[in-house]
Order: C-alpha cells, then sequence, then structure tokens
C-alpha cells in the first residue's frame, strides 16, 4: 500500500503506511523475516527521499536497507538495494560509483536473469553507459532490459527512472542514427538472459563527469523528457507537476 501510494504521488501517505510497516515488521518474531520486511520498508521509503531530491536521506535509508537484507541472507532484497543504490548514484552524476553498485548487484544475480531486480539493474547500466558515450552497447542493453521488463509484464518505473530512460534512448538515437540504434536494440532484444546479464557485466568507461554542464535533478529529468519528443503538458504528466 505505501508502495502505492508512491506510485501516486501520495507521499505523505505513503511515509504513513510505511513507517507503520516498519513498526509491524519488529514486531514479527523469525528474525531474518523481520530483518527482510524492515528492508523493504526502508528501500520504499528512499523511493520517496530520492524523488523529493533529498539524496542523503535516501541514501541513508537505503544503507539501512543494505544493512538488513545481508543480515538476511536475502539475495533478492540485496540486489534491489545495491541497485536503487546504483540509480541514486547515477542521479548525481557518479557514474563509476553507480557502476560499483550494480555491478555488485549482478554478480548476485547471475543464477537469476529472469527476475525484475536484474532487468532494473541491467537498465541502470544501459543508461550510464548511454551517458558516457557508450551508444551501441547501451542501445542492445537496453533492449534486452526492455524484453525482460515485457516478457514479466513490467510497466512502472520510478519518474527518475522513466526520465533516465528516455534520456539513454534520445542520446543512442542521436548517436547511433535510427537504423543503427533499431539494429542493435533488436540485437539486445534476442539475447537470451543469461547472456545479457554477461554483456551488462562487461566493462563500460564511467568518468563521473557532467562535462562542463551543471543541471538539478529536475532540469535533467526535464531535458530526457524533451529529447524523447514529449510535449510539456505530457512532461508535466509524466513528473506528477
Amino acid at each position: 500500500l505505501g508502495a502505492m501510494a508512491t506510485a501516486r504521488g501520495e507521499f505523505e501517505r505513503a511515509e504513513a503506511l510505511l513507517a507503520e510497516c516498519l513498526v509491524r515488521a519488529s514486531e514479527i518474531l523469525d528474525p531474518r523475516l523481520a530483518r527482510i520486511m524492515t528492508s523493504w520498508g526502508l528501500a520504499n521509503l528512499a523511493v520517496i527521499a530520492r524523488t523529493a531530491g533529498n539524496y542523503q536521506l535516501a541514501t541513508e535509508r537505503l544503507d539501512l536497507a543494505l544493512q538488513d537484507a545481508r543480515a538476511a541472507n536475502y539475495t533478492t532484497g540485496t540486489i534491489l538495494v545495491l541497485g536503487d543504490l546504483g540509480d541514486l548514484a547515477r542521479d548525481q552524476g557518479a557514474h563509476s560509483r553507480a557502476l560499483r553498485f550494480y555491478r555488485e548487484a549482478l554478480a548476485l544475480g547471475q543464477a537469476r536473469p529472469r527476475t525484475r531486480v536484474v532487468a532494473d539493474v541491467m537498465e541502470g547500466i544501459g543508461i550510464v553507459a548511454a551517458a558516457t558515450g557508450e551508444a551501441e552497447p547501451a542501445a542492445r542493453l537496453l533492449g534486452a532490459a526492455d524484453m525482460l521488463r515485457e516478457r514479466m509484464g513490467l510497466r512502472f518505473r520510478v519518474p527518475e527512472n522513466e526520465a533516465a530512460l528516455a534520456q539513454a534512448v534520445a542520446a543512442c538515437r542521436a548517436s547511433l542514427g535510427n537504423d543503427r540504434f533499431a539494429a542493435a536494440w533488436a540485437t539486445g532484444r534476442r539475447q537470451t538472459p543469461t547472456d545479457a546479464v554477461t554483456a551488462a557485466l562487461a566493462p563500460v568507461t564511467a568518468p563521473d563527469t557532467t562535462g562542463g554542464v551543471s543541471l538539478t535533478p529536475r532540469e535533467a529529468e526535464i531535458l530526457g523528457l524533451l529529447a524523447s519528443g514529449l510535449t510539456d503538458p505530457a512532461i508535466a504528466t509524466t513528473l506528477f507537476i
């Protein structure tokens, strides 16, 4: 319920529901299950902080969530939180740091390539690759992640990831041209999940630089959506303005 409220932009309600979730989790007698549920609650609370632009609070919540997931030996939760930490680093232009989180997550996910958490991490690496000029590998990775999400019926992304993906696709298309982009995307979609994970673990050059351009997180979101061809009203709807 907290996650659904977050998706609808009802952040006060989401905070209250997730705070209650943490209280209830602390009452669970099974210590491993209590840690797992606490990790989920904290990870969802971090989404709210990230959306508000409070990266410090989001990082603190994710660090705690990671401690609980690891202590519970809960692999899926560990992958999810590492992926979220990667997304948070990427939001701030720390691409090398983002890749470290993503690769640690994928190393854990190699045995389970057909899962949502792995698809999300793969997409994150593709977005970083696009941001650092690796257009063709980025297009292949994004195509592979798109196929995985399609097979699992995944539709929702947090607005920050939606904007980052739109910006990455636009950058790849501009760099490669329509035909080369379409070919790389199609190649990615034809890969097996195992091969796609292997490709995602390949080295990507990722300097932590903005190339002399300074944008706020909101400006970067809007720029990506503009590049994807959305109108002003559509951008406002996408960003819950």
